[in-house]
């Protein structure tokens, strides 16, 4: 997938977006997943309901840099809600080196808070499980 067309790219700029930053996410995932026989997302790929309706933007600006910073964020995002905040997994599910996901990260600095609350609660998690189940260190039982 190389992009947008500019007709596509218009369309979902007149879009309202209702649902926010979650709905153009799951927009533009459905879009790359019907476009098959494209490079590009062409109208077709839209979702009628985007393409049916002339909406009108009002006095938000919805520019392109805007659009692919948010939808950058989100998917660093699920990378890291994926490999439950760790980076060096989240940088290789995204294909790009740890450094750059971490220049990424000092770009949404509220992403590096709330995965460092999900480690958290991962570890809790997965030593309350292990302490349940008499399962030592290695996840070997401790009894023998």
């Amino acid at each position: 997938m190389k992009g947008i067309s500019d007709e596509a790219l218009r369309i979902m700029m007149n879009y309202r977006w209702p649902g926010d930053v979650r709905e153009l996410a799951n927009i533009l995932e459905q879009s790359v997943l019907n476009a098959t026989q494209s490079h590009f997302i062409q109208p077709e790929n839209l979702p009628p309901f985007i393409v049916e309706k002339d909406y009108q933007i009002g006095e938000e600006e919805f520019t392109l840099k805007s659009l692919l910073r948010e939808a950058e964020r989100q998917i660093i995002k699920r990378a890291l809600n994926f490999t439950h905040g760790n980076k060096r997994k989240a940088a290789k599910l995204l294909e790009i080196q740890r450094c750059v996901l971490y220049q990424k990260l000092k770009r949404y600095p509220e992403l590096s808070s709330s995965n460092a609350a999900l480690r958290a609660t991962s570890k809790a998690i997965s030593s309350a499980y292990a302490g349940n189940h008499g399962l030592g260190r290695g996840g070997m039982s401790s009894s023998g």
